[in-house]
């Protein structure tokens, strides 16, 4: 009796593990499909994406600039620039890795494409307009997680110091004032649709102070003047930060440097137009169709 439930026991043992190595090789089969290198990144589709989907991260992919690493001035001097916060200060050393980032913001179409949701628009003039991209920190960081998950390519937020940086040009930087001018009116246009762009700035970047502000990686906090950091990255705060002008920074119509604007709430600044400078912060922790996301890619 005793043999004989030894060898059930050992049988169906067998078939458990039959069937475990049956699952993790099926597992394997479906993470690892059909691959293709695009702009030098390493890519591993998922069997269950659509065309249309594997079209939008190429595209996105395609769309991922480089920018080289470097040391820069983060923050502003009020020596310098009369609009500057005290939030954008003390004006500090920072020391960054090179990344990939994205040119454009993702748009209406591309998220839409990517969760698998019908579109609602025939086109993408009024993109973000909807309730659907009515997003928070959490469901732009939902939307990267399914870029890395499609990809195998980890897709994140830019931090704020490589935000700053990316729209200061890196180390093509010209010292504008703005991203790609001095001139406000050449990097905000209210009547663009998402098939247009404003000018580039020195590393070929579109639209960082136009159309919707951006999600960075950090908590909200105050600078601080210590040590150079590199690749800093704020954990701890209040909501995240956001950068850039949207499509409604326009006029004067804030008192920048007043008592009620040093909450730096986004909702208490980002319909004016200094708010399209690059050093500009400011922090929010809802939802909101005015911030979007530009996606970064770090090398590791």
């Amino acid at each position: 009796m005793t043999n004989k439930i030894l060898s059930i026991i050992v049988a169906g043992c067998l078939v458990l593990g039959i069937a475990s190595c049956s699952k993790d090789l099926d597992k394997e089969v479906f993470l690892s499909s059909e691959s293709a290198v695009i702009n030098n990144f390493d890519v591993h589709w998922r069997d269950y994406m659509t065309s249309e989907q594997r079209q939008v991260v190429t595209d996105i992919l395609n769309d991922m600039v480089w920018v080289e690493g470097g040391i820069f001035t983060m923050g502003a001097n009020t020596t310098y620039d009369p609009n500057a916060r005290s939030n954008e200060t003390p004006a500090h050393l920072v020391k960054l890795s090179g990344f990939y980032i994205c040119a454009h913001e993702l748009t209406y179409h591309q998220v839409q494409t990517l969760k698998g949701v019908a579109m609602t628009r025939s086109s993408d003039i009024y993109e973000f307009k909807g309730e659907y991209l009515s997003y928070s920190w959490d469901d732009w960081l939902g939307v990267l997680s399914l870029l890395t998950e499609f990809t195998g390519v980890e897709f994140t937020f830019p931090s704020e110091a490589q935000w700053e940086y990316a729209a200061r040009g890196g180390n093509l930087s010209k010292g504008f004032l703005y991203p790609g001018s001095n001139e406000w009116e050449k990097v905000y246009a209210d009547d663009l649709n998402d098939t247009d762009d404003t000018v580039p700035n020195e590393l070929g970047l579109y639209n960082m102070a136009n159309r919707r502000s951006e999600w960075c990686a950090d908590a909200y906090a105050a600078y601080t003047d210590g040590p150079m950091p590199i690749d800093p990255l704020v954990n701890t705060g209040d909501g995240h930060v956001v950068r850039g002008g949207c499509h409604i920074s326009v006029g004067k119509s804030k008192d920048w440097m007043s008592t009620a604007s040093s909450s730096n709430s986004y909702s208490n600044l980002y319909d004016d137009y200094r708010f399209c400078r690059s050093t500009a912060r400011a922090r929010s922790n809802s939802k909101s169709w005015d911030i979007g996301c530009r996606p970064v890619i770090n090398i590791k």
